[in-house]
């Protein structure tokens, strides 16, 4: 009786390991799945600024720059006021 107590409990604590191993691994790639969909976002408001700017909405593509910044931090800000798409945003009004 004993030795099938023992296996039960093996088992058990073998289910409860799998399980949290799968959730672990749900949860990685959500966040990967989320860091995609980040990254996509931020490129997209990143190059819609630049079209913005081009076009000669200076004040609006003010606007998305920043939020793409808000996104994507520093790397992000360092590249758009090198980029001579955004060159107008950064002259002022």
């Amino acid at each position: 009786m004993a030795k099938k107590n023992e296996r039960a409990s093996v088992s058990q604590r073998h289910e409860s390991t799998v399980q949290t191993h799968s959730a672990t691994s749900r949860e990685r790639a959500e966040e990967e799945r989320v860091a995609q969909v980040n990254k996509t976002g931020l490129t997209l408001q990143y190059n819609l600024a630049c079209y913005t700017c081009l076009l000669g909405n200076v004040e609006e593509a003010r606007k998305l720059i920043e939020e793409a910044i808000e996104l994507g931090g520093n790397v992000v800000r360092l590249r758009a006021l090198d980029d001579e798409h955004l060159i107008r945003v950064w002259a002022g009004p």
